[in-house]
């Protein structure tokens, strides 16, 4: 987002060259014009003068132009006389969005929000609107709280939620940088322990990171250094209670994943069949039964129980033991710290590329009865980010109340690249 001072007696094209001056536009893109409030963009001549088309409820824009062709001075390529591509599933009906059937089995959409097509656009070509955050079509966060059965009246009431989720914006001193996280508490003091991780994990990042240290090394040393200082509050009892924790940092357009336990991160790419989204995976889930994890927890002389049909894999300090943690990586829970769930998160790395389309970061309440391909789907039918994690959200709670009475906390993070 560039700020410039201009009088209105000056044209567009004198405009133009400011801005080019200043290291905006890029090669194939043309200014274009539109109000907030709705309406069509159109081209901008570079003979007028901006005082007869700027105004408080106005804004320009850079634009692409169709093949990388910029229209000579003077020839309109406004929507009026080019096609303007649609999104998919997503048609304009009286200046609004109108949503299509989703390609998900079971999946609905809502009335869209106050948002128009040209305001979520301007809102993407100028992320921070002036604001030291992101804008709603770029990052949406959305969490519930999830439910717990009373067998005695067939009803579910509702537990804390032990989830949080979060983003710094600028991260490290620069507006190309940002950090996103999602951590899962379990336990009886989990919702304490997943508070205290989000209250301290970016500042330890940002200190290591601006020090010098790369970024695989910071995510790996906050991580554990964050559960060293946890063990260490009196306050708060991580014997057998803990968090999940995923990380994702993005740098200009490299992208580190640090995971521990099994929320996840996940990105939507473009090349599916008939224009569908690709999901990749840029975590795994850390299970106890997992065939490295499994090891490690056997050599420092833990016991995995079998997975079965009812029950998932985990780990307890004796075969006979009380509880057991379904993870082989946490932040928290030293019982079985002690016989090798640890908190050292595996670290990936990631070149965005233009043909990436989503970033998804959420709790296991939202990958529990939802497939990654499925939440990339979804998520490419909304046109702005925020919306995107409102229906993952809705469809992950309706897909928990038809399995029974109990649902898990949900979180759900969803970005929308490129963010600047």
């Amino acid at each position: 987002t560039t700020c410039i001072a201009r009088d209105p007696t000056d044209t567009a094209a004198e405009l133009i060259e400011a801005l080019i001056d200043k290291g905006q536009g890029e090669s194939g893109a043309i200014l274009t014009t539109g109000h907030v409030h709705g309406g069509k963009t159109r081209r901008v001549f570079g003979d007028e003068l901006l005082g007869d088309i700027v105004d408080e409820d106005s804004f320009l824009c850079f634009s692409p132009a169709e093949d990388g062709w910029i229209a000579p001075l003077g020839e309109d390529i406004s929507p009026r006389s080019q096609p303007k591509p649609q999104a998919r599933g997503v048609t304009m009906q009286g200046g609004e969005c109108k949503y299509g059937a989703s390609k998900i089995k079971g999946t609905y959409h809502k009335d869209p929000s106050s948002f128009s097509e040209e305001t979520e656009i301007a809102l993407r070509y100028f992320p921070a609107m002036g604001a030291r955050n992101f804008s709603r079509p770029l990052v949406g966060v959305e969490s519930q709280h999830g439910m717990m059965p009373d067998d005695a009246n067939k009803k579910s009431e509702g537990k804390v939620n032990q989830d949080r989720g979060c983003y710094c914006y600028p991260f490290c001193g620069s507006d190309r940088c940002a950090f996103f996280g999602c951590f899962d508490g379990h336990g009886a003091e989990g919702h304490l322990v997943s508070e205290f991780v989000i209250g301290i994990v970016t500042q330890l990042l940002e200190e290591k990171l601006m020090g010098g240290a790369a970024p695989e090394d910071a995510l790996k040393s906050t991580f554990m250094e964050v559960e060293e200082r946890l063990v260490a509050v009196r306050s708060i009892d991580s014997t057998t209670s803990g968090c999940t924790a995923v990380g994702v940092l993005i740098r200009d357009n490299d992208v580190w994943t640090a995971n521990v336990g099994d929320s996840r991160a996940v990105i939507g790419e473009e090349g599916g069949e008939g224009g569908r989204l690709l999901a990749v995976a840029l975590t795994e889930d850390q299970k106890p039964n997992s065939p490295a994890e499994n090891r490690r927890i056997r050599d420092m002389g833990g016991y995995v129980s079998p997975e079965t049909r009812h029950e998932s894999s985990r780990v307890f300090v004796e075969k006979d033991g009380e509880g057991g943690l379904a993870l082989a990586r946490a932040i928290g829970d030293t019982v079985v710290g002690a016989v090798g769930v640890i908190s050292e998160p595996v670290v990936t790395h990631h070149v965005l590329k233009p043909d990436d389309k989503v970033i998804l970061i959420g709790s296991d309440g939202i990958w529990e009865y939802i497939e990654n391909q499925e939440a990339v789907e979804l998520a490419s039918q909304n046109a702005s980010a925020s919306r995107a994690a409102s229906a993952l959200k809705e469809e992950a709670t309706a897909r928990w109340k038809r399995e029974g009475l109990y649902r898990d906390d949900i979180t759900i993070g969803v970005v929308y690249p490129p963010l600047w």
